[in-house]
């Protein structure tokens, strides 16, 4: 009957969709587009039962599956691929096989099957070939309806034996067989136990820590506890628990302490595991198991979750493995993570069946013949659907709006018979807890979400189908509602309610109502709002035909949204708004055949739907203003009876997920090619019954996920895990200023302004999302991490910021324009005093950090005495200040030149053409001196001159030039000591001798030739020089004339003391006029 009542439910029951939008990105390879979901093996048949063991002896944990229906064992070799096992081989056993064990019966190092037949009241023991293959079976008496059966040695001969939980009979209890080695079981009559109550499951261990094997069965009256001694023989049953139905047991250390514990499932009216702790003497407590409460198949005591601590894995009757992870200490999460696996769970395997070190979780769905494979991370999770909502409830309708607007997805569902509205207030990472049950009519079913009464806060509307009314419920934006009140729908009989803003921008949203007559003739849908005070209105129906599904979607994109349905006879309906109405329905076929469902899209310049018909999904799109058409057809890979659409991998192109709500699985086909297209389908399973689908990000990774009223399995979660389309930035951030605007996270465009000091700066990126790549300014910058400086030329520099999401194919750029301010203009004020000249003068503006050159001209009978100010130095005639950063003077001195004496030959000029800065003539020393030693065949009309050098680097070479008033046929000679006479003086060649005219230039060395005092590098250089004429008598000296002593002064004038370095031959300096 259950089955009937849930496909006439399905026979009437609309399956929405909420559309997403898809936003526009450039083509780019695609990245995987995943959930994260179980995976699932069709066995068929009933399967109840499993063992682990490794039957193919690969290193890989394999499974013996028992299939009650087909009276067969099925051996399902571990594949490692996506469902994770294949069928090997099935095997015959006695009718209604029980309990399943797997153990080396013969001793020949494979693995063999024991299993036992409730009907035929045997055990039968299939002997492996460690290929995954099986013997002939061979059955032995295990008394009347044997149940569940435990592997172990119980007298201590090496020899496994069997105990096995009896149902009926005089001997109900536990019968023991005993094996001989060689998989036989009769070899020695078998031990019946009497409890007098029914035996349902049976473990082993040693419980009083005694080195000798105990038993623990569970029954219908408690929990029995058989001490061993070793030798086959068992003390009195000990009841460890009350008079409790206690159908299963499991065996391990679930606190840590050392000591065996027992989980007995307790099945009475609270419903609820018990951990029995033991303390190693064959004494127990009693606790309970956390937050798990309700009617559970099996469990284990494992550490399922890969942390080296025991937890507790149980399988509800209903359809969902439920893990409680242990805590430090030894107690237990008071959140336990549940997953959907079908309509029914199996006793749970728990292995690392995988082979990625990751403990995994294997259950059985005995309703559906399914095998569903829960694949752990390592990390506390399992590659499933996460389960949420009140257990054991039917949940048949769901709405999806942030109902207390704290930026987090909150849902809304219905459960079958209740009668009520539940809020389940979102956590932000996916999961979600009771909030607010809001009382609605008789029979609440579908509900949706959206502001009906323009409030800006999300409304509720609920359809009651028994008393054929709908309620609108008015939310306040703290997750709170009032009643805004109940209508009836005369004649009709509401099924679904959706909600959509028909009539455009600047109106209230409406709710749209799909309602078959009453007579089942004739099918509407209509508006339904809110007026201004807050009461229902009843407003404008369209007439429709054979609808299945409908959703809004602003198929002309004119900014209302429309209709779109699925009708049983094969085609897509589609209502345009108005502002005021609800235009007739167009209907295009879809050419699969009688529609199931619908799920709508949009994107920037496209609309469209996806509509499922069994195992085909029909794809239609339509442009701006335009009609639905026909985009192609494909395949869904499972009969999809339920459809969601967007743009799931954040390609840009819509894709589609399907659910089978009759098998529990789901399909997940990625949109391929022009907008439409679809790709082959992903099966994955999620166990449950999935009734509606809803689309969001639960999670805030900006991924949209799934949330699923899912029957039984409650409300049902499928978290995105394709690689992330997030291209933002969480934060952006310059090393020597702020940005303009603060930084946010939708503001892609920043600028900066720094001082011109400021020649260079860095930025330090933080993607929203791990996995994103960065680059500034084309370098590839990793997360969180500083660039290397920048430069910044003066003006605006745009830095350019680019992310690439994690899955390739979302992009986004941001720019920063850091403006670097032009230099600040600092006045220099240059003066000069009498005597000479200096150029620019005035007040001279130099850019901040720049230096200023400026030019000293003494005038004639001058020299420079002095340049200071603004931290210069001169270099000849030029002054450069060092860079400057204040308002700051320049100021030039001047001295006159010393008057010569006109005496002698005549005036003699002196000038340095190279040397340092600082290497100047020392009047005072420099002029004629008293001729030296006479010079052999040769006179000396123009005596000799000495010229005085100071301030010179020590051991600098400097050249001179010296003009005589006449050397015609003179050459010059110079007098001192030389290396190979440092204490004598002798006359030589001066060092690199040019005369030219009456001029002579030579190189004069500190503390070298010719310098007197040789060998003293002192930064002095005394230099004697003797033009010597190289003739048989003396020239005559001519006399002077008054006018001539005029002329020689004029000439006397223009000698000038050097300053700074000289690169070309100049006169700076006078010394004397004499006579010879």
């Amino acid at each position: 009957m259950k089955s009937v009542a849930r496909a006439l439910w399905r026979a009437w029951r609309l399956s929405l969709a909420v559309v997403g939008l898809c936003l526009a990105v450039s083509g780019q390879a695609r990245a995987d587009l995943a959930f994260g979901a179980a995976t699932s093996l069709r066995l068929g048949g009933l399967p109840s039962e499993m063992a682990t063991g490794d039957f193919n002896e690969d290193g890989r944990p394999d499974l013996v599956v028992v299939d009650r229906l087909g009276s067969t064992v099925k051996i399902l070799l571990n594949t490692g691929g996506v469902a994770g096992f294949s069928e090997a081989g099935a095997f015959s056993v006695g009718s209604a096989p029980y309990g399943v064990a797997a153990a080396d019966f013969n001793g020949d190092g494979h693995l063999d099957v024991a299993v036992t037949s409730f009907n035929n009241g045997t055990a039968t023991i299939h002997l492996g070939d460690g290929s995954g293959g099986l013997s002939a079976p061979v059955t032995f008496g295990a008394g009347l309806n044997p149940r569940d059966l435990t592997v172990a040695d119980f007298d201590g001969d090496g020899r496994l034996d069997l105990a096995i939980a009896v149902f009926s009979g005089a001997q109900k209890g536990v019968s023991v067989l005993w094996g001989d080695g060689d998989g036989r079981f009769d070899g020695r009559p078998r031990t019946d136990i009497g409890l007098g109550v029914a035996g349902r499951h049976v473990v082993s261990g040693d419980w009083n820590e005694d080195g000798h094997v105990d038993i623990v069965a569970g029954s219908g009256d408690g929990v029995f506890l058989l001490l061993g001694n070793g030798a086959g023989g068992f003390a009195a049953a000990q009841r460890v628990t009350g008079d409790e139905y206690v159908p299963f047991v499991a065996a391990g250390d679930a606190n840590g302490d050392g000591h065996l514990d027992i989980l007995a499932l307790v099945q009475n009216t609270s419903a609820s595991p018990v951990l029995l702790l033991g303390d190693g003497q064959g004494g127990f407590s009693r606790r309970g198991v956390g937050p798990a409460f309700g009617r559970f198949s099996g469990g284990q005591i494992v550490d399922g979750t890969g942390d080296g601590r025991a937890d507790v894995v149980l399988s509800r009757f209903s359809g969902t493995v439920v893990v409680v992870p242990g805590l430090a200490g030894g107690g237990f999460s008071a959140q336990g993570l549940e997953y959907p696996v079908g309509e029914s769970a199996s006793p749970p395997a728990v292995a690392d069946f995988s082979g990625d070190g990751h403990p995994d979780i294997v259950v059985l769905d005995d309703q559906r013949g399914y095998l569903a494979n829960l694949r752990g991370d390592g990390a506390g999770r399992f590659a499933a659907a996460r389960a949420y909502g009140i257990p054991e409830r039917y949940t048949q309708a769901i709405a999806v709006a942030d109902f207390d607007e704290d930026g987090r997805a909150d849902v809304a569902v219905t459960h079958r018979d209740d009668d009520a509205v539940w809020i389940m207030r979102g956590d932000g990472a996916g999961g979600f807890e009771f909030s607010t049950r809001l009382d609605a009519g008789a029979g609440a079913g579908s509900v949706a979400a959206g502001d009906l009464n323009g409030d800006g806060h999300v409304d509720l509307a609920v359809v009651n189908e028994v008393d054929k009314t709908i309620m609108v419920f008015l939310g306040n934006g703290r997750g709170t509602f009032t009643v805004a009140g109940q209508r009836s729908f005369i004649g009709l009989a509401p099924r679904s309610v959706v909600i959509g803003n028909f009539r455009g921008a600047g109106y209230p949203a409406y709710a749209a109502v799909w309602a078959p007559e009453t007579a089942g003739v004739y099918e509407g849908i209509q508006w339904v709002g809110v007026s201004p005070q807050g009461s229902i209105e009843m407003l404008d129906v369209a007439s429709w035909d054979d609808v299945k599904g409908f959703a809004p979607l602003d198929v002309d994109q004119d900014g209302r949204a429309d209709i779109v349905a699925a009708t049983s006879v094969g085609t897509v309906g589609t209502s345009l708004s108005s502002a005021s109405y609800p235009g007739d329905p167009v209907y295009v076929p879809a050419g699969v055949g009688a529609l199931s469902a619908i799920a709508g899209w949009s994107q920037t310049g496209r609309a469209g739907v996806f509509a499922s018909a069994g195992v085909q999904i029909a794809s239609l799109a339509a442009a701006p203003g335009q009609a639905l058409s026909m985009v192609d057809t494909y395949g869904a890979g499972i009969s999809a009876s339920v459809l969601a659409a967007s743009d799931f991998d954040g390609d840009g192109g819509p894709d589609v997920v399907a659910a089978d709500a009759a098998s529990g699985e789901l399909a997940i086909v990625r949109g391929q090619g022009a907008p439409g297209g679809l790709g082959a389908p992903l099966l994955r399973f999620v166990g449950g019954t999935p009734e509606q689908m809803v689309v969001a990000d639960f999670n805030r990774d900006g991924l949209l996920d799934i949330a699923i009223a899912n029957g039984l399995g409650g409300i049902t979660v499928l978290v995105n895990a394709s690689p992330s389309p997030n291209a933002a930035l969480a934060s952006l951030a310059l090393s020597q200023v702020a940005l303009s605007p603060a930084f946010a996270g939708g503001v892609t465009a920043y600028t900066a302004t720094v001082p011109h000091g400021v020649a260079q700066l860095s930025l330090t990126p933080v993607a929203a999302q791990a996995g994103a790549s960065i680059t500034v300014n084309g370098v590839v910058v990793t997360s969180g991490m500083v660039t290397a400086p920048l430069p910044l030329a003066v003006g605006a520099n745009v830095i350019q910021v680019d992310v690439v999401a994690e899955n390739g194919v979302a992009r986004r750029t941001y720019t920063v324009t850091v403006e670097r301010s032009q230099p600040a203009l600092h006045t220099v004020t240059a003066t000069a005093g009498a005597g000479g000249s200096i150029n620019p003068a005035g007040a001279v503006n130099v850019a901040e950090g720049q230096t200023g050159a400026f030019t000293v001209t003494p005038a004639a009978g001058y020299r420079i005495a002095a340049v200071t100010g603004c931290g210069g130095t001169l270099a000849g005639s030029t002054y450069t200040t060092a860079a400057v950063t204040a308002a700051c003077t320049v100021q030039a001195r001047f001295e006159t030149l010393p008057t010569p004496t006109n005496t002698g030959s005549g005036p003699v000029n002196v000038g340095v053409v190279d040397g340092s800065a600082g290497c100047q003539l020392d009047l005072a020393g420099t002029g004629p001196v008293a001729a030296p030693a006479p010079y052999p065949g040769a006179t000396m009309p123009h005596g000799a001159f000495r010229l005085r050098l100071i301030n010179c680097q020590p051991g600098e070479t400097v050249r001179v030039a010296v003009t005589f008033p006449d050397l015609t046929g003179f050459t010059v000679k110079k007098y001192g000591p030389t290396p190979d006479s440092p204490l004598s003086s002798r006359y030589y060649d001066p060092v690199n001798l040019q005369i030219s005219g009456n001029t002579v230039t030579y190189d004069v060395t500190d503390g070298g030739w010719g310098d007197n005092s040789f060998g003293a590098q002192d930064g002095t250089i005394n230099d004697p020089v003797v033009p010597v004429l190289l003739a048989p008598s003396p020239a005559a000296i001519p006399t002077l004339s008054t006018w001539g002593l005029g002329g020689l002064a004029a000439l006397l004038g223009l000698l000038a003391l050097r300053s700074g370095r000289r690169t070309s031959a100049r006169f700076v300096g006078a010394v004397a006029q004499t006579r010879f």
